[in-house]
């Protein structure tokens, strides 16, 4: 999973603070985040961060696209990282 955890640079923008976090994976359209995710098993990390943000997605075990709202991107963000430790 490429790029989750790398601090945001110094922005007021929170779309330009979740573009930096996913490089080129992660869009914000509205206030919406859509994504593109590659990496071992990341439909199971994806379901389970689910569990805790509103969101939806899908996909192959190893390359989905999910999408969440702005305001819950960092929550996403942070069940991804819990489960990666």
């Amino acid at each position: 999973f490429l790029m989750i955890g790398r601090p945001p640079r110094s922005t007021q923008s929170r779309s330009s603070a979740a573009s930096d976090v996913y490089k080129r994976q992660a869009y914000v359209y509205g206030d919406k985040v859509s994504m593109s995710l590659r990496g071992k098993n990341i439909r199971d990390y994806l379901e389970e961060a689910f569990k805790h943000v509103e969101g939806k997605g899908g996909g192959h075990d190893n390359a989905c696209a999910g999408q969440v709202k702005l305001d819950d991107f960092p929550k996403f963000v942070e069940e991804i990282e819990k489960q990666l430790k």
